[in-house]
């Protein structure tokens, strides 16, 4: 699951975002659904 949502987050954020989705990963999947649905 934690690569089903990773990926559309990679493509839709733009490049100075990434870091903060890749920092976001070890933290836990809910954060990961927040950033989802703010989009």
């Amino acid at each position: 699951m934690l690569r089903v949502l990773f990926r559309p987050e990679a493509v839709m954020l733009p490049d100075q975002s990434r870091p903060v989705v890749a920092a976001t990963l070890p933290v836990g999947a809910d954060h990961i659904t927040e950033i989802a649905n703010r989009f």
